[in-house]
């Protein structure tokens, strides 16, 4: 973590800055590294949703992962299996592929949900 508080409060102590003027110009920039820092704070901090539909998909997905887990490995191997023999192309399983790694990194449940209980309007 950065911290300025240390060169700042050397800087202050210094013989060429005991005038109005350095100290001004000191409290300036301060201020300025202050406000950048509270921003580069706010945009580490994750934002958490805390509705009540984020909070049930976030404890099925604890509950479901493991299961999914074992489906992507199945599905991988079954992937694998029919690349070898030349039941598929080798894009088609590159695509494939990807679908399951995109799965596992996150959201999948969500998107499941989303797709499935989202009302579209005909057009």
């Amino acid at each position: 973590m950065l911290c300025a508080k240390k060169p700042s409060a050397k800087a202050r102590t210094r013989a060429f800055a005991q005038n109005e003027r350095y100290q001004a110009e000191l409290k300036l920039i301060i201020s300025h590294l202050d406000a950048a820092m509270g921003k580069v704070r706010a945009q580490m901090t994750p934002v958490q949703s805390d509705n009540k539909l984020s909070k049930v998909l976030k404890f099925l997905k604890a509950f479901l992962d493991a299961g999914d887990a074992v489906k992507r490995r199945k599905m991988a191997n079954l992937i694998y299996k029919d690349l070898a023999a030349e039941r598929i192309s080798h894009d088609r399983a590159v695509l494939e592929l990807q679908a399951l790694n995109k799965r596992q990194k996150g959201g999948w449940l969500t998107a499941g949900f989303r797709k499935t209980f989202t009302c579209t309007k005909a057009g």
